[in-house]
């Protein structure tokens, strides 16, 4: 008689591979959870998604978990299973008809469960997917994030007088790594010009 555990079924939001052990487990118990606490479980679940353990996120798991008597423990595990569901079906782009009968054949009890991962997934995959390919591009350079500018005139310098040119003074929000950062730049108007007319290009 062989000592392997028993091979989960295989998923879709694995690329085939089989589930791992104690998903089953942790899904079925999480479709356990008071209707209320799943009917509004995507409270909980998109800032899992978004940003994993900030303290934000924490202090909004902590109101859920009181809100809806729902153990803390419990609730962690729920969502640590939701969230392998999800993440995983974002990254290859699983249709929703595919993630539910990964659902189905990991809980398939979990009908209120899966009726609110499923509304839910549509909304959040494309910013799910957003991220991956943030994430991939921050890991090889600098990622530009946003812009903010301050139009500025110069009057006057120890190198002339009366000059009243405006000039911008543009920051750029980038990534790199992990870390995000900043720099300013002061740009001419035909300078700001020439980023007109590329930016034109790039979104026509």
């Amino acid at each position: 008689m062989s000592g392997n555990p028993p091979v989960g079924p295989k998923l879709h939001a694995a690329d085939g591979a089989p589930a791992p052990p104690g998903l089953a487990g942790d899904l079925t118990r999480a479709g356990e959870m008071p209707p209320e606490a799943i009917a509004h479980l995507w409270q909980a679940l998109g800032p899992v998604l978004a940003d994993g353990g900030s303290e934000s996120t924490e202090r909004t798991l902590d109101v859920f978990s009181s809100a809806y008597r729902v153990d803390q423990g419990e609730l962690a595990t729920a969502l640590k299973a939701c969230r392998f569901l999800i993440d995983g079906a974002a990254r290859l782009d699983v249709p929703p008809e595919k993630l539910a009968e990964d659902i189905d054949a990991l809980a398939p009890d979990a009908h209120q469960l899966k009726t609110v991962l499923l509304a839910g997934y549509e909304d959040a995959k494309p910013e799910l997917r957003r991220a991956i390919v943030t994430n991939a591009l921050a890991d090889h350079g600098k990622l530009l994030l946003g812009a903010r500018y301050r139009l500025d005139i110069v009057d006057s310098s120890d190198r002339g007088a009366r000059i009243g040119m405006p000039v911008v003074m543009l920051t750029l929000h980038y990534r790199e790594g992990n870390e995000e950062r900043r720099i300013t730049l002061q740009a001419l108007p035909d300078t700001v010009g020439q980023l007109h007319e590329i930016c034109a290009r790039v979104l026509r």
